[in-house]
């Protein structure tokens, strides 16, 4: 696991006194598992555009009115271009699909951070104080459901998790800072015209930690999208720098080696 994400878990577990790693039961990665719809089709995902790239080089060298020479070399200098902005073309395409996935995580970690608050909340009647629900949901993410979603893409993507992984690892830091940032300015709560999300605990939701809850749970709503484009951006960066490369191999190579008309 990343040593910034177990340092912040270890941060939030020092600040709630709550042991997070008890609530690593083996129901919650089957529930991650059923959450990451993604997996079956990330290689297709991924591999598509690659393939399309590659049979338009394919085209381009055959049909352009190059000599032997110019076709053999725009072959070889695009073909890594074009594995290169296909894979960050679909890995863009990946991550969008992710986002909804990654909402149904968010919410699971709130489920579980008001399952924690549920037990505190009955201890605080015995005069403890109760913790901070940002530091709880912190918690959850950092220390109980990241290392299952990692878990779970490793046993399910093999080496195709790591790139997964590593914008994961990104976008759960945002995410704990607009936990953080929603817990420190709460809002109006507007009127609930359908069941929540976070299923109600008896007694919890008069207390003003449930309010935080709901704060962070519209925080959670409202930022897994632009989560999803933040780990997605270098991705487009990289295919935007291949196609334009590509483009000017393609103009280099026609404007040296094009057969006389």
């Amino acid at each position: 696991m990343n040593p910034r994400l177990r340092e912040l878990g270890l941060e939030a577990a020092r600040r709630t006194g709550i042991d997070f790693e008890s609530y690593r039961k083996p129901e919650l990665l089957e529930r991650v598992n059923r959450l990451l719809a993604f997996v079956p089709y990330a290689l297709s995902t991924v591999a598509a555009p690659a393939a399309v790239l590659l049979a338009g080089l394919l085209a381009l060298t055959f049909w352009l009115p190059l000599h032997p020479a110019g076709s053999v070399l725009l072959f070889l200098a695009g073909l890594p271009l074009a594995l290169t902005a296909g894979v960050a073309l679909g890995t863009a395409n990946l991550v969008r699909r992710f986002g909804d996935d990654l909402g149904g995580i968010a919410r699971l970690s709130l489920e579980l951070a008001q399952e924690i608050l549920a037990d505190a909340h009955a201890l605080s009647l015995q005069a403890r104080t109760a913790p901070d629900p940002a530091d709880v949901a912190q918690g959850v993410l950092f220390v109980v459901v990241a290392p299952a979603v990692e878990q779970s893409l490793r046993a399910r993507l093999g080496l195709l998790a790591a790139p997964a992984i590593w914008g994961l690892q990104r976008g759960w830091v945002g995410l704990g800072l607009a936990l953080r940032r929603a817990s420190s300015s709460p809002r109006p709560l507007p009127p609930q015209t359908a069941e929540p999300a976070v299923p109600e605990a008896p007694g919890l939701e008069q207390t003003p930690a449930y309010a935080t809850l709901r704060n962070l749970q519209q925080a959670v709503e409202t930022y897994t999208p632009v989560l999803a484009r933040r780990i997605a951006a270098p991705a487009h960066l990289l295919f935007y720098a291949s196609s334009t490369l590509g483009a000017f191999v393609l103009i280099a190579v026609y404007a040296v080696f094009a057969k006389p008309r």
